[in-house]
């Protein structure tokens, strides 16, 4: 049940089941695209990102690539990569993580799936021993403190407030807390 055809625009050929090709027409599509000048397609734009594409990736619609600089593998989507947005070496950044945290007194842990693959960060102090999460600008910084050893807005006792302020034809509810 399968027909070999010829692209008109570049001469290449694939099979498609004729099946396909009658549920494209009726349905006024011209969805059949040619692997090969696809992947040519891919691996230029790849060449625009400095990366180099290796094949399909295991992810659904992802493929591997492979970063010029630093010769690390990733999946990403091809649309990203066309758009130059959305992707860089997650190997180099775990790494240059790991560089920054020691140079502030910490030990990364990795990714805090309580919070989500955010900025967030599980790291561990190394002064003290204690875990924290934090957001990889502070270790970057150094600018935390110690949840546990130091006195903290966390620590501290506070008041909670509730506030209803009216302008107008608006109301709003404030919740929040104060030391004083």
């Amino acid at each position: 049940n399968y027909g070999l055809y010829q692209f008109k625009d570049c001469n290449h050929q694939k099979e498609f089941t004729y099946a396909s090709i009658k549920k494209q027409i009726k349905a006024g599509k011209d969805s059949a695209y040619c692997d090969v000048c696809r992947l040519d397609r891919l691996k230029s734009e790849a060449a625009l990102s400095n990366l180099k594409l290796i094949g399909p990736g295991l992810a659904s619609k992802h493929f591997k690539y492979e970063f010029l600089a630093c010769v690390h593998t990733q999946e990403i989507l091809p649309q990203h990569v066309k758009e130059q947005k959305n992707f860089k070496c997650k190997q180099c950044f775990d790494e240059k993580l790991e560089q920054e945290a020691a140079a502030s007194g910490l030990e990364l842990i990795g990714i805090d799936f309580v919070i989500g693959p955010t900025t967030y960060r599980k790291y561990k102090i190394v002064r003290c021993g204690h875990i924290q999460t934090m957001q990889h600008g502070l270790a970057k910084r150094g600018g935390y403190v110690c949840n546990v050893c130091e006195e903290t807005a966390r620590t501290l006792p506070s008041q909670i407030y509730l506030l209803h302020i009216q302008s107008g034809n608006y109301d709003w509810l404030k919740l929040g807390f104060s030391r004083d």
